[in-house]
């Protein structure tokens, strides 16, 4: 499914271009995730490990990414958008090392429709609204090394994300290509992560008090980028 619309995303301007107006566009982005839920489950897990000094420097506190995507029509885009996030946590010393390790990573599947814009003395400023489906994966992972001798665990879970978002989106031209600048906020339903590959009400992720756990994708992210306009 995954490979079919990031396909038809390649496709779709290069048959638009003939008939009408449409771009495309590269996106580097940045968010901070509410994740509330892997932040506990991460905190708690770390707190099982009888070990002193297991120091945790990433609790799920931003993700990274890119989007590429179409518009047609100064109004309409579809994109495709992978991002990751994460938590470790872990101790080293002379003799070997531990380490506590939760990688999310998000596919995203989307809409954007831009309902009013703006001239501006210099460049254009867009409001939008979106819709989105997000495929994802969450890879926990430990890692041991003793007296040069290493040992590495890991399970693989996942989960599907519906939501919706809004947001403001500048634009300037430069020469043949559109600098484009953007902040939005999502708010993101959360699938419950379950054990890949595991269809029984067993195959949760499950948090210390029972509850299961969701991705928590929901937040406040800008991107930058470039669009490269197709027809005029």
């Amino acid at each position: 499914m995954r490979k079919i619309l990031f396909t038809l995303l390649l496709l779709i301007p290069c048959l638009l271009a003939r008939s009408q107006k449409a771009e495309l566009f590269y996106d580097l982005n940045f968010g901070v995730p509410e994740a509330t839920g892997l932040r506990t489950f991460h905190a708690e897990l770390a707190d099982q490990v009888p070990l002193s000094n297991f120091e945790t420097t990433d609790n799920f506190y931003y993700y990274y990414g890119y989007s590429v995507g179409v518009r047609v029509l100064n109004r309409v885009s579809l994109y495709f958008n992978q991002r990751v996030s994460g938590a470790k946590t872990s101790l080293a010393d002379y003799s070997g090392y531990f380490r506590l390790t939760n990688e999310l990573r998000g596919n995203t599947y989307g809409a954007r429709y831009d309902f009013f814009s703006r001239e501006l003395s210099k460049g254009r400023i867009y409001f939008s609204a979106k819709g989105m489906v997000t495929t994802s994966a969450l890879i926990l992972k430990t890692a041991v090394m003793v007296n040069d001798e290493a040992e590495t665990d890991q399970a693989e879970f996942k989960s599907l994300d519906l939501g919706i978002g809004a947001g403001i989106n500048y634009e300037y031209p430069f020469r043949v290509l559109i600098v484009r600048a953007y902040v939005e906020l999502d708010l993101v339903y959360g699938g419950k992560i379950r054990l890949k590959g595991d269809t029984s009400d067993d195959g949760y992720l499950m948090n210390s008090s029972g509850n299961k756990v969701t991705t928590g994708w929901s937040g406040l992210n800008a991107g930058l980028g470039l669009s490269l306009p197709l027809a005029r």
